[in-house]
């Protein structure tokens, strides 16, 4: 029979994650020096495995950080039966990995867990965003800034979460100070990258409505006459002075209209 190279290879590429290869595929397999073919087929296990598991702890720093290595690695591996690699660019391995989280049991003690995976993924889709081109507020376009509409950078991703994701990501290169975190609070938050790099950036309740609106095509006297119908339990002044601050700092316009 004609040797199928093709289907060997698809065969093989299907087989690594398990490492359960089937008799027929052995049988094809030459292994080079002293290895038997069953520890060279091992080996090739482990390094894929090993691989991967080190792509996933580096964009889910966080993730890894909260629930400890045991529980991370089982997680990884669980994942990566599920989910082999489709591509040799492991950048882009990984993209399941906060839907994977929400089926795992590691929720019930962890309920903040696929929120906080989703920020992560969303900090490094902007991390490799091209950096914007941002425009300069002459004083005539502040003179006059009531009454135009913003073209944001692509480059910014606005959020909220009903954990303290953003707390608990500050985290990721130490340890989480559970007395100083409100695992019961919202927030609301954007990701944004700048000339100086990527950033997040908390938000307030009545920031977050504002820069949604004005993200949606309102101009800034339109937000605002939307926020001014909301009964917030204080006054939203000094958050929306704070976010026109922001706004013209950070970079994240690109154009006016």
């Amino acid at each position: 029979m004609k040797f199928d190279q093709n289907k060997f290879q698809r065969q093989f590429v299907n087989a690594i994650p398990s490492n359960i290869f089937p008799e027929q595929l052995i049988s094809e397999i030459t292994p080079v020096g002293s290895l038997s073919c069953e520890k060279a087929l091992n080996t090739y296990h482990n390094d894929y495995k090993a691989r991967l598991t080190e792509t996933l702890g580096e964009f889910y720093e966080a993730v890894w950080m909260v629930i400890g290595d045991d529980e991370f690695y089982k997680l990884c591996y669980e994942y990566i039966l599920n989910n082999p690699s489709q591509s040799f660019d492991l950048g882009a391995y990984g993209q399941l990995f906060p839907e994977f989280i929400k089926k795992s049991s590691l929720l019930r003690e962890f309920p903040f867990l696929e929120d906080l995976a989703l920020l992560e993924q969303d900090f490094l889709k902007i991390f490799h965003q091209r950096v914007p081109k941002s425009m300069t507020f002459t004083d005539d376009i502040l003179r006059n800034i009531e009454h135009l509409c913003f073209s944001f950078s692509p480059s910014l991703k606005l959020n909220k979460s009903f954990y303290p994701v953003v707390s608990i990501w500050k985290c990721k290169n130490g340890v989480i100070q559970q007395d100083k975190i409100d695992f019961e609070s919202l927030e609301w938050f954007c990701i944004y990258k700048s000339q100086q790099g990527t950033f997040i950036e908390s938000l307030s309740m009545p920031q977050y409505l504002t820069l949604s609106n004005l993200l949606a095509g309102d101009t800034i006297q339109q937000s605002l006459g939307k926020l001014e119908k909301i009964k917030f339990e204080n006054d939203p002044s000094l958050d929306i002075q704070e976010l026109f601050q922001f706004i013209v700092k950070s970079g994240i316009v690109e154009n006016i209209n």
